[in-house]
């Protein structure tokens, strides 16, 4: 199975751009954040609303239980590995992620998109943004630096150019 990431800070357009994907390609479409705040429990909950990272453990086993045995070009994971234990356990559990699409975008655009989203999420509030960042670039950062199968795509304009740089990808 072949596993494509797509990282980058919250508010960057990850979800957007996989959403893109889902439409034209044959792939399972996997969110590490819709994951996580689908389930029923309360210290999942407490912990994702806090802009903290659950463990990996967790995390794995909520993507491991979601893989089917359909036939997809590929399974997409949106927001994940947010932290080097977490690939280590992707990879010790599940199998190597064959691409890394990191996008990046300026922090001001980051906070503007987030508090414009219409989510009602609870952790779309400054404070808590300003900490989900700060856990992006301590911990998912350092996952951007150790892998070399990764590509970086601008994130701070149109979401077209973005997906038209994931065609590129592609090709």
């Amino acid at each position: 199975m072949k596993f494509i990431s797509i990282l980058g800070p919250p508010g960057s357009g990850k979800g957007t751009l996989c959403k893109k994907i889902q439409q034209d390609y044959n792939c399972k479409y996997l969110s590490a954040g819709d994951l996580l705040r689908k389930t029923n429990n309360p210290e999942i909950l407490r912990i994702v609303n806090s802009g903290n990272l659950v463990p990996s453990e967790t995390i794995v086993e909520l993507i491991k239980n979601r893989l089917d045995e359909n036939i997809y070009e590929f399974v997409l994971l949106d927001g994940f590995p947010r932290s080097i234990d977490n690939l280590e356990h992707f990879e010790n559990c599940i199998g190597s992620i064959d691409v890394f699409i990191n996008l990046f975008a300026r922090e001001d655009a980051i906070c503007e998109r987030l508090l414009k989203r219409k989510d009602d999420r609870n952790d779309d509030v400054l404070d808590i943004i300003k900490n989900r960042i700060r856990v992006y670039q301590e911990q998912t950062e350092r996952v951007l630096e150790n892998i070399n199968n990764i590509v970086h795509i601008d994130a701070n304009g149109d979401e077209e150019k973005v997906y038209i740089e994931f065609k590129k990808i592609m090709q």
